[in-house]
């Protein structure tokens, strides 16, 4: 990882390999010194995160999406490694003073708030769809909306995590290459993710 080490300048993390551990569990964790950006490898998944650490941070999608192809295309060379699926998750959070309440008037009928929905204390939606995205990846749109807690003062907020993945029924028939690795991670995703977005929060 020499070519990233002004990224990956913390202290990398070996994990003991036990026998009983699922092969998808971490083996190495490269992490930056503040912490913004992590990476795991294991024997059957590789992982790249960054995180927000302060109120201000924001992330460029681009850049991240660009980054983290050219990480998985040098892993690969490194290590001859085969990939069966693709996923990327992104996850937006807005402060809210009544997040609870404020999701369930936005997706529930009023005959439900001027009953069960009165004045919940949490409120989760989970939803799932299955089509294909402008760069002809067949993949699992899951879209999860949820109160959170964030910053020191735990402020109140609304948390929503768009996750698109290609299909585990697919896993051991599919082998992506270097070119499909980088049209998948591509402005096209961010472009889709804001799609969808949009669907279950109206710009109106």
């Amino acid at each position: 990882m020499s070519g990233w080490a002004d990224r990956f300048n913390g202290e990398p993390l070996l994990i003991p390999t036990m026998e009983d551990a699922p092969p998808s569990v971490p083996r190495l964790v490269l992490k930056s010194s503040d912490s913004k950006y992590r990476l795991q490898a294991g024997p059957t998944r590789l992982d790249l995160f960054w995180e927000a650490t302060s109120d201000t941070d924001v992330l460029d999608t681009g850049s991240h999406l660009q980054f983290s192809t050219e990480v998985i295309r040098h892993y690969l060379e490194v290590t001859r490694a085969s990939v069966g699926r693709l996923a990327a998750v992104l996850k937006r959070i807005a402060t809210n003073d009544a997040p609870a309440m404020t999701l369930a008037r936005h997706f529930c009928r009023d005959r439900w708030l001027a009953g069960p929905l009165n004045r919940p204390s949490d409120f989760q939606l989970h939803a799932r769809k299955c089509f294909d995205l402008p760069n002809s990846f067949r993949v699992n749109s899951w879209f999860r909306c949820k109160t959170a807690q964030v910053g020191k003062e735990r402020a109140p907020a609304i948390l929503v995590e768009q996750d698109f993945n290609t299909l585990a029924e697919e896993l051991e028939s599919r082998d992506y290459g270097p070119e499909q690795i980088g049209a998948f991670f591509s402005p096209t995703l961010i472009a889709e993710f804001d799609r969808v977005l949009e669907l279950y929060f109206p710009k109106e």
